[in-house]
């Protein structure tokens, strides 16, 4: 029986990626300014974390939308999901908690490079 995880990363490579970051300025004296950061990547992997707070599932079940990862998903369900985007080998596939990186450090939102959303429709039940 295949349930999903409360915390899972799933790797994503061959993917461009650029993400650019704002950064904002004030100088005494001066006007607010931005300056833009990009981060360029041609593997990135794709972090989910069920226990984020800005963390999105729902799956449309038929007669209620739910955000239970452990319900049941029957054939029909549509449902969205998303997860944070980070450079590949930010973190090591086998460690304990993919709520940090390989240095332990938190993964957020602040210090990913985008977030990843995934729509789908399921065809059979997802159990």
């Amino acid at each position: 029986m295949k349930k999903l995880y409360i915390v899972s990363a799933v790797l994503l490579s061959v993917i461009a990626s650029t993400a650019i970051a704002v950064e904002h300025h004030k100088p005494e004296g001066h006007h607010h300014q931005q300056h833009h950061k990009t981060n360029e990547t041609t593997e990135i992997q794709v972090v989910i974390n069920q226990k984020s707070p800005n963390n999105i599932f729902a799956a449309n079940i038929g007669g209620s939308i739910t955000n239970n990862t452990m319900v049941t998903l029957p054939a029909g369900t549509t449902l969205i999901q998303n997860g944070f985007i980070y450079p590949k080998g930010t973190v090591n596939l086998s460690q304990q908690s993919y709520t940090v990186d390989k240095n332990g450090n938190p993964l957020t939102q602040l210090n990913s490079i985008g977030v990843w959303q995934s729509t789908n429709f399921e065809l059979v039940q997802f159990i």
